[in-house]
């Protein structure tokens, strides 16, 4: 049982057609394309009938020119027509094979290839991976709006080298999976349209730029690193020094991590790139007239405490230059 909504009318005379919607109190199985007979409970009568044009359709809204419109297509429209309108309308952006047959009602599936075959060729769709589609309406869209988060988050953020992609996913695309917006992205980077690398993304023209003011904490932090090469002052140290925020300090920090300038340690202790370097040239000399080395000759050695010594040698057997025996090191081959 039922009630039927008039969508384009108020009321239905006999022998006129009309688009409306069933609104049922139990679910049933129906595809697109099915014929049904409408009748009266009681008393039993058969008042009229149709073709199934939705099966599973949200309530709609009477007289609404987009929805007769939208009806109108998938009623009458080609299948060319249909699958162009399911992949443009709101709603979904990825497609399958499976999805476009089951709204497009197609059961033959060589004319819905062939068809999809020709919305790729007139450039109307697009395949992201195999058998998986997209609209270029939906693409350019998408394009858009993360063109446009790009845009802002370079601003800022200008010392970042891109915006992480799963913030950008489930932010403005949690409707999306994983896999499918790597494939998009990965599409929008060969047509040019952005960078993915990594875990981040970032706009074709943009470079990591410091400003006046990131310039002077970065130019601080490298001559302080520099000077210190074994005893690197903390990120408190340098925060006073400098008169500036936690955030100021830890941008600045992965900035020189990320152009190579700067190395990260266990428990946030950063080493120049040439304190990293000139402790390798220390050891291999050590290493010329000795096969180990104990925690304590490395601080000696490098003239500093066990609170740096310790994360040093760790990176150092990380990196495969010394290799942990029990308490001591060798030299790796």
């Amino acid at each position: 049982m039922g009630r039927i909504v008039l969508l384009d009318r108020d009321e239905l005379n006999p022998g006129e057609e009309a688009f409306a919607q069933i609104i049922l109190e139990k679910q049933i199985v129906a595809h697109k394309g099915d014929p049904f007979v409408i009748r009266y409970y009681s008393p039993v009568s058969t008042i009229g009938g149709g073709t199934v044009i939705e099966p599973n359709a949200a309530k709609q809204k009477r007289f609404k020119e987009e929805v007769l419109e939208e009806l109108a297509i998938k009623e009458e429209g080609s299948l060319y027509e249909m699958l162009l309108h399911e992949m443009t309308s709101a709603g979904q952006d990825v497609f399958t094979v499976d999805d476009l047959a089951r709204k497009t009602g197609s059961h033959f599936s060589e004319q819905l290839n062939n068809e999809i075959q020709q919305l790729i060729d007139d450039e109307q769709i697009v395949e992201i991976k195999q058998g998986i589609y997209i609209s270029q309406t939906k693409l350019d869209s998408i394009n858009e709006i993360i063109n446009k988060n790009l845009l802002q988050y370079h601003k800022r953020y200008p010392l970042r080298s891109g915006y992480p992609k799963e913030d950008m996913r489930s932010k403005y695309f949690s409707y999306i999976n994983g896999k499918n917006f790597n494939a998009i992205l990965k599409l929008l980077e060969e047509q040019h349209c952005l960078i993915s690398k990594g875990n981040d993304i970032s706009r074709i023209t943009h470079q990591p730029t410091p400003g006046e003011k990131e310039r002077r904490v970065i130019d601080y932090i490298v001559d302080s690193l520099n000077q210190q090469l074994f005893n690197p002052p903390s990120i408190e140290e340098i925060k006073n020094h400098l008169a500036v925020s936690d955030t100021e300090v830890a941008e600045a920090l992965n900035y020189l991590v990320n152009q190579g300038q700067v190395v990260k340690l266990e428990g946030e202790n950063y080493f120049s790139k040439t304190a990293i370097e000139e402790g390798k040239v220390i050891l291999e000399e050590y290493f010329r007239g000795e096969q180990e080395l104990s925690l304590a000759t490395a601080r000696d050695l490098l003239e500093t405490s066990r609170k740096y010594t310790l994360p040093l040698v760790e990176y150092y057997d990380k990196i495969r230059f010394t290799r942990r025996i029990g308490d001591i090191r060798i030299k790796a081959k």
